[in-house]
Parts: C-alpha cells; structure tokens; sequence
C-alpha cells in the first residue's frame, strides 16, 4: 500500500442481517508530510479508541484519529523521537500501549507525552 497521495477510508453501512448497503469514502490527504513518492505502509493496526496506526519503510511512524494525522519520524537531535523511520512492526496492547518495530530495534510510545522510549537490539 503506497500512502504518499493520501488515504482512502471507506466506511461500510450494513443493514439488519449485516449486509453491505452503502459505503462510504473519504480521502485524507497527506502529501505534505511525507518525504518522497513511494511511501509504502509496512504496517497497520488500530487501538481501542479507532485510531488506526501506520508503519512505513521511509517516513516513520503516523496515527490517524479521524480528524487528524500525527507523524512520528527519527530526529538525531532528540532522544524521544523513533529510533528509525524503517517502521517493520506495530503492536498496540491490551493496556493502549503501542510498540513500534523498526530496524534499530524497538520502541514504545508514550500516548501522553508522544515520546518514544528505546530498546536496542
């Protein structure tokens, strides 16, 4: 999946017997906060809340929470950033936590600081 234009939600209404009716589409446009072309999603999941969480092979790490798009992405210059914007695994838990796989080992976000803490390889 290449996320570099945007992402498409679809959001399906089904009737009593859970049939599809109707679905519906919404574009969230992204462009501005990717690095290049050929940003490919290594990863998805979603937490409790509905907040869906993507992983990418260049760009790091984004959150979409239905109205807003959040970027986590490697800075060298700050220790509480992604260790590495080469996103390979997410898993979020049972407790809301989200734990970022990447090739420098893995990190796990603290949803009310936005800092990420390290465990190396």
């Amino acid at each position: 999946v290449n996320i570099s234009s945007g992402i498409c939600l679809v959001s399906p209404q089904v009737d009593a017997e859970g049939r599809i009716e109707k679905c519906t589409f919404r574009v969230v446009r992204i462009s501005s906060l990717v690095s290049s072309n050929a940003t490919d999603v290594t990863y998805m999941d979603a937490d409790k809340t509905g907040r869906i969480w993507f992983g990418t092979i260049n760009d790091g790490l984004f959150s979409y929470d239905g109205n807003e798009i959040t970027q986590y992405r490697f800075d060298s210059s700050d220790p509480s950033s992604i260790n590495s914007n080469r996103i390979y695994t997410i898993c979020v838990d049972d407790k809301g936590a989200v734990w970022v796989g990447t090739d420098m080992g893995l990190c796990r976000l603290d949803r009310n600081t936005g800092n990420l803490s390290h465990r190396q390889q």
